[in-house]
């Protein structure tokens, strides 16, 4: 049984040996060229939806364009408008071109004029193509309120405006069925002198039915959003004008999409990719559309901004690169069951070859066994029967012999337990299978002796005649232990009050000569903290004198010499380069200096504890973001792109100012240690809300530095990218501000791979929030 053990184990081990490798190897290989596939199939797919935004755009910008153009013939009948705001009376006669004009442009669907107060000189509606009647003088309106007059205006002559794109209200009702409109208006003058306000609406059908039908020729869900989020064009269309039609105020991209909406509203294009899939976004502007073959201009009035979003989900994207990789899936599945059979095949025929030869071994190994525990049992009775060895020291003997007289001594174990000792063979285990006999004296059990297996034995797990030499045993241990325990006895009772009274004498002696020590070690302790106490106060009362000096002695002159130098190279255009150069290496040297005296002035205030936390709670995002336009211009200088990623829901209690000051030198930092192209982001970590990250991918900090970057004593200063230097203090100063506002800062970072900075705040109290809400 233990041979076949020994080859199930045999088998396992040389078909992993065999089939491990290869399969560690091919599934390596599958999941690189997975990873690959799957990162090329987004970037093709970001490209596709790209090129059809593309397209899409200018559909879009073609049908502006014609409406544009016959909105520029409509206007130059300076003529006719002028004989029109003059008459009272208009007859449908009077205006018999505009109405052939729009009879053949079936997309307008409301021309008017308005005067200079607003009222309407003449209305014509086309409800149906081809039809256009001119709205009865009773009928008239007053427009003198509506957005499209107010912003007309103001304009110039040949400046337009576009309107957003609405549905069309009359009377204040929403008219019925939806009429897509967009209004282009423009104020119409005769020799400088303005004669009113030409409107014209147009349906907008065919610019959304180009874009419904372009949308199958691409990727995803395709989404047209006006500047609030509104959704223009939708897969759904009960979706579609939220913010006009009653009911449908829910549905905006932001509730859908609230992640990607900050980014979509303050970008012109990009493309995101998260857990649910795939966003590409494209804006397009009404004001920029290329007109230069009209006269005409459009206002710079903020012109309405469309934006096209394609949507492509998780799932879809997972799809399509599943079916392209099937054919290599299942290559990679018949390949791995061919490795099995084989690898199994193999184990097993070496294995039957090896249990063969461990069969013809085992009969040898029999007869030597045999051979061997006769002599065994001969040193067991040996031993047993010595009067010369101590009873600890014939157990500890006794212990290793006792498994070699037991018939399967490789997996034999014992333990011999009396008086609360125990001995216990070589690499003894807990047996599975075990014999106990009980060493009783006097009538009590005072130990036992066990012989066990760790592993089940092949047959009968005890010989009669092990059972008869477990007795046997026993019993001479027994008696061996009374003796010796009997004279032991004799020979310690009269040694047991001469140990007692020297033990007593020494442990007096100690006791005087711990008593001394402690009391003459008391007054070297006393005295060395009264020396150190004196030595701090000393320290303390030159280094606030010496921080008093430098803030109200050396703060001034250098204001003036900095003032000076800067208007000698303010003023003197003619001067010198090389001495121009020296001056500016003065003044930003001088700065630097200054700005190290603040520092120390600041850091001297907190240790002493002259400065007062005024916690308040701030919305993080609008605490850090006048800090980012701070360093704007000095990133720019290096081309370094500063990224803001706060929510703007993230609420922190501290002290502004303060907290300010660490952000201001860490951004300062990172611009200092960057190149161009790199990157500065802060963020707010998952689940973190009161944690502030600034993390750049610039030079990186040597790891002997990193432990004692945020110690005044070890403050040290680097060369940035540009040879920019610095004073070494900032670091410190951030780490005395942050363990004064009850926080921490943290830092990771390797060498080239950039530093990431943690600032932790204290979570503000459901109190705090409370009383967030409520305001």
């Amino acid at each position: 049984m233990l041979v076949q053990r020994i080859s199930k184990r045999q088998i396992l081990k040389v078909f992993l040996t065999l089939f491990l490798p290869f399969f560690l190897a091919a599934s390596s290989l599958l999941y690189v060229f997975d990873q690959n596939h799957w990162n090329e199939s987004k970037e093709t797919l970001v490209k596709q939806i790209g090129q059809h935004h593309q397209l899409q755009i200018q559909s879009i910008e073609n049908n502006l364009s014609n409406l544009l153009v016959a909105f520029y013939f409509l206007s130059q009948d300076i003529h006719l408008f002028q004989q029109l705001s003059q008459k009272d009376n208009l007859q449908e006669h009077d205006i018999q071109d505009i109405l052939n004009f729009i009879r053949a442009n079936q997309s307008i669907d409301q021309c008017r004029l308005l005067d200079l107060d607003g009222h309407e000189i003449f209305r014509i509606h086309q409800h149906q193509p081809g039809q256009p009647v001119v709205v009865p003088k009773e009928l008239l309106q007053n427009k003198q309120e509506r957005s499209y007059y107010k912003e007309a205006m103001p304009l110039t002559r040949n400046h337009y405006i576009f309107s957003d794109l609405d549905l069309n209200i009359e009377n204040g009702d929403l008219e019925y069925p939806l009429k897509p409109t967009l209004r282009i208006s423009m104020p119409i003058y005769n020799q400088g002198k303005k004669l009113g306000v030409l409107v014209v609406n147009y349906l907008s059908y065919k610019i959304l039915a180009d874009i419904r039908h372009n949308a199958y020729l691409g990727d995803g869900e395709l989404m047209v959003l006006n500047q609030a989020g509104f959704f223009l064009s939708h897969p759904n269309p009960e979706q579609e004008w939220g913010f006009a039609v009653p009911g449908r105020e829910k549905f905006r991209f932001e509730n859908q999409f609230p992640d990607f909406w900050p980014i979509v509203s303050k970008n012109e294009n990009g493309n995101f990719f998260d857990l649910r899939g795939l966003v590409v976004f494209d804006q397009i502007n009404l004001g920029a559309l290329d007109i230069s073959h009209l006269p005409i201009r459009p206002s710079s009035q903020n012109p309405p901004k469309w934006t096209i979003v394609t949507f492509v989900s998780k799932d879809s994207i997972r799809e399509d690169h599943y079916q392209r990789m099937t054919s290599i899936y299942l290559g990679y599945a018949s390949l791995i069951f061919l490795l099995t059979f084989f690898s199994i095949y193999l184990a097993w025929h070496q294995q039957r070859l090896a249990f063969s030869e461990s069969q013809k071994r085992a009969q040898n190994e029999l007869l030597l066994k045999r051979n061997e525990e006769l002599h065994f049992l001969y040193d067991i009775s040996r031993l047993t029967e010595s009067d010369r060895l101590e009873f600890k020291e014939m157990v500890g003997q006794l212990i290793e012999l006792i498994p070699r007289a037991w018939t399967y001594r490789e997996s034999c174990v014992a333990c011999i337990t009396i008086d609360g000792y125990s001995w216990h063979s070589k690499n003894y285990r807990q047996p599975v299978v075990s014999q106990r006999e009980e060493i009783v004296i006097e009538g009590q059990s005072t130990g036992f002796l066990e012989v066990g297996y760790i592993f089940e034995p092949p047959g009968e797990p005890f010989l009669p005649q092990e059972n008869e030499l477990l007795t046997s045993l026993a019993l001479r241990i027994k008696t061996v232990h009374q003796f010796q325990l009997a004279q032991k006895q004799i020979f310690s009772h009269q040694d047991e009050l001469e140990r007692k009274v020297v033990v007593r004498t020494l442990e007096l002696e100690e006791a005087n000569a711990r008593m001394l020590a402690e009391i003459a070690e008391r007054q070297i302790l006393t005295e060395g903290l009264e020396q150190a106490k004196k030595a701090a106060e000393e320290a303390t009362k030159v280094k606030t004198a010496f921080l008093s000096l430098v803030a109200h002695d050396l703060k001034s002159p250098f204001f003036s010499i900095l003032g000076i130098l800067r208007r000698i190279v303010k003023k003197e255009p003619n001067l010198d380069p090389k001495h121009r150069q020296l001056m500016e290496s003065s003044i930003e040297s001088g700065q630097r200096l200054l700005d190290m005296v603040d520092k120390l002035i600041n850091i001297n205030k907190i240790q002493t504890g002259r400065i007062r936390i005024d916690n308040q709670e701030y919305h993080l995002f609008d605490l850090i973001e006048p800090h980012i336009h701070q360093y704007q211009d000095a990133a720019d200088q290096k081309g370094i792109i500063l990224q803001n990623l706060i929510p703007t829901d993230a609420i922190v209690v501290t002290d502004g100012f303060l907290f300010g000051e660490v952000v201001a030198n860490l951004l300062s930092n990172s611009i200092k240690f960057c190149s161009s192209g790199d990157q500065v982001t802060l963020y707010v970590p998952k689940g973190k809300n009161s944690t502030l990250v600034v993390e750049d991918n610039g030079l990186g900090i040597e790891p002997a530095i990193i432990e004692y970057l945020f110690e005044e004593q070890y403050s040290t200063t680097t060369l940035g990218t540009l040879g920019e230097k610095g004073t070494g203090l900032g670091l410190p100063y951030c780490s005395d501000i942050m363990k004064l506002l009850k926080g921490n800062i943290s830092v990771e970072s390797e060498p080239n791979k950039g530093a990431k900075f943690s600032l932790s705040l204290p979570e503000p109290s459901k109190k705090d929030i409370k009383d967030h809400e409520l305001n």
